[in-house]
């Protein structure tokens, strides 16, 4: 699967994260359109939305995404 092999984690965590998402939200709504779109751009969406998550859960903890994004 995608998702697991590009964060290097379980398929069925991945599918759980996946599942939760948002991304996965908007897949599901029609008024979105993102159903159109091909897997590899809905991946690279998922992928943007999980960036940010750490992104915000390393800055709500004090730490420096910075140092954690190269």
């Amino acid at each position: 699967m995608l998702l697991a092999k590009r964060s290097d984690i379980a398929p069925e965590k991945a599918l759980q994260l996946f599942y939760e998402s948002q991304t996965c939200a908007d897949l599901h709504d029609k008024t979105t359109g993102l159903y159109l779109y091909g897997d590899l751009y809905v991946a690279d969406e998922f992928m943007r939305e999980m960036g940010e998550e750490v992104e915000d859960e390393l800055t709500a903890n004090g730490a420096n995404y910075a140092n954690y994004a190269k």
